[in-house]
């Protein structure tokens, strides 16, 4: 089975299962709360993503070294030193991608949360173990 089969089916299977069980819980008929998150936070020009006070551009950095210390230090210092080994595999490249890009549109938001990084913590832990993989192979 080619890679592209793979995956695309592993997302369908997600987005369905978050579809039945988040519209069953939530009484919706389309509910996928990622979804939700950027249509409301990023997407919608009405007061929603600042109806609740914003706060400064450090504030997910911030978040980011409590809830990470260790392993976001070990990725970026790793990342610095090793960038063409760790990119080598498709894994670095999709994962870090992944990081960036949900971390830029949330960072672009005048209101900002914890919540809203749960999305990428994944990515970080998988990032982390990974770059920690390279360098012991």
């Amino acid at each position: 089975m080619s890679t592209a089969f793979v995956t695309i089916s592993g997302v369908c299977i997600a987005l369905l299962l978050s579809y039945l069980v988040d519209g069953f819980y939530f009484g919706k008929e389309f509910a996928i709360p990622s979804a939700n998150i950027v249509i409301y936070n990023v997407l919608s020009s009405d007061r929603g993503p600042d109806l609740y006070g914003v706060e400064s551009w450090r504030f997910y950095f911030s978040n980011l070294f409590v809830n990470f210390n260790v392993s976001l230090g070990f990725v970026c210092i790793a990342l610095s030193l090793g960038f063409k080994r760790v990119f080598s595999n498709r894994v670095g490249i999709v994962s870090f991608a992944s990081l960036l890009i949900w971390f830029a549109a949330m960072q672009s938001r005048p209101h900002k949360e914890e919540r809203f990084l749960f999305v990428i913590y994944p990515c970080i832990c998988l990032l982390a173990s990974y770059v920690n993989m390279c360098f012991l192979i």
